[in-house]
């Protein structure tokens, strides 16, 4: 989370001002809050992650560092929940570069979204989750969420969920002879001798209409041996063509014959299909392994993220920086040798505040550092750490200042003092 800029934010009262501390996300039971972006300085709507189910909470919008943090998470619950998870989002361009990202922190390039690979799998876990979320059809919404990944010659049994089939093929296949599924028959061949089936069956039983469905809905589910019987009997040697359809579209054309609801009918042969389609409905994900390092991934500068130089090994720090960061501590040097160090600790405690109530409509202290400073003030090298802050005009290396504050080991190199 920190790598991705994502902090907790806390708000303290003290000599009158009201300021706003960000710190690293900590835990409160299985939850952890995250409400504010280092690399945006923009505080959002309460997000957050749970670190028990591996799931991340909240909302996020756009493709700003937040947003991009955010749904990180997300997609990093995609990859690691024990549980079925499929990321919501509308953002289906920022799946790949996400992953990448992910794999280049964690140092793993064979990351890849397998679960990704059955839609049928994905459109299920939506509608028996989280229908009544949604007022559009399922078939839109995953389109919205994998945008141009999809093949729609492999996205029938979808579509055909919420369709009638026929509307389905014209709609999505258009000519019957450019759609061929296997042994020279179109689906178009396929449906309507399985069509022609159903209806002698239903019009020579003599069982009734929900005895039918589930006789027809059982032959879906039947081992080699029942498919070898079914060939042998003349009456319903036809439906071994129920073999050579996704099973979802079958079941969907018998819905639609008898008139009844396709999900309680699915529901009734769910996980026990014996269909084997060669080619089973998939999503077209990568296989690259390719990384994405983070400064591109959120379009900063490592001079943006010197709070965790030292920690990550991609940090550089620029040429300018550099130069900067010798001004600073010459600038030290000199403030430490005239400053007046004799005044009252409570003076220094206002003096702090008022330089953080000073810029805190740009960029947020670091809670840590904050309460560091305030049980340090006797020392004459925090109090000259103060005076610099003081002596910053441009918000952006008062910034860069106090991230390089909050870094000990950055700190003690660019200043030479040591950490108590």
């Amino acid at each position: 989370m920190k790598y991705g800029g994502l902090f907790s934010k806390s708000t303290v009262l003290l000599f009158g001002k009201e300021l706003h501390l960000i710190s690293i996300p900590k835990f409160e039971g299985t939850r952890a809050e995250l409400s504010h972006s280092y690399f945006e300085e923009n505080g959002w709507l309460q997000s957050g992650f749970i670190i028990d189910k591996c799931k991340p909470f909240g909302c996020f919008v756009g493709k700003a560092q937040f947003n991009k943090a955010i749904y990180s998470l997300f997609i990093l619950a995609e990859l690691y929940s024990d549980e079925f998870y499929f990321t919501m989002n509308s953002l289906p361009d920022m799946v790949l570069p996400t992953i990448q990202w992910i794999r280049y922190i964690l140092g793993r390039d064979d990351l890849h979204l397998m679960r990704r690979q059955n839609i049928w799998n994905i459109y299920e876990y939506l509608s028996e989750n989280i229908k009544d979320e949604f007022d559009k059809q399922y078939d839109d919404v995953l389109d919205s969420f994998c945008g141009d990944t999809i093949d729609y010659n492999k996205y029938l049994c979808v579509y055909m969920a919420e369709h009638e089939v026929i509307q389905t093929l014209e709609e999505l296949c258009g000519d019957n002879s450019t759609y061929d599924l296997s042994k020279g028959l179109s689906l178009f061949n396929l449906i309507e001798i399985n069509r022609k089936s159903i209806n002698k069956y239903r019009a020579s039983s003599t069982l009734d209409e929900d005895s039918q469905i589930h006789h027809l809905l059982e032959i879906l589910t039947y081992d080699d041996e029942a498919k070898e019987k079914l060939k042998e009997d003349k009456n319903e040697q036809s439906f071994v063509f129920f073999q050579l359809i996704q099973a979802p579209i079958t079941v969907k054309l018998i819905s639609e014959m008898y008139n009844r609801n396709f999900w309680e009918l699915w529901t009734q042969v769910k996980g026990r299909t014996t269909v084997n389609i060669e080619k089973e409905p998939q999503f077209e994900i990568t296989t690259d392994n390719d990384t994405l390092c983070t400064d591109d991934f959120f379009d900063i500068y490592s001079d943006d993220r010197l709070y965790l130089w030292g920690e990550c090994d991609d940090i550089v720090i620029s040429f300018a920086a550099k130069a900067w960061l010798k001004e600073l501590s010459a600038q030290f040097k000199d403030i430490l040798n005239i400053e007046d160090y004799n005044t009252e600790i409570a003076q220094w405690q206002e003096r702090l505040v008022e330089v953080i109530a000073k810029f805190q409509d740009k960029t947020y202290f670091f809670e840590d550092l904050f309460y560091e400073f305030l049980g340090s003030l006797h020392r004459p090298e925090y109090r000259a750490w103060i005076v610099l802050l003081e002596i910053q005009t441009d918000p952006i290396k008062y910034k860069r200042l106090v991230a390089v504050l909050a870094n000990h080991k950055l700190r003690e190199n660019v200043f030479e003092t040591e950490t108590e």
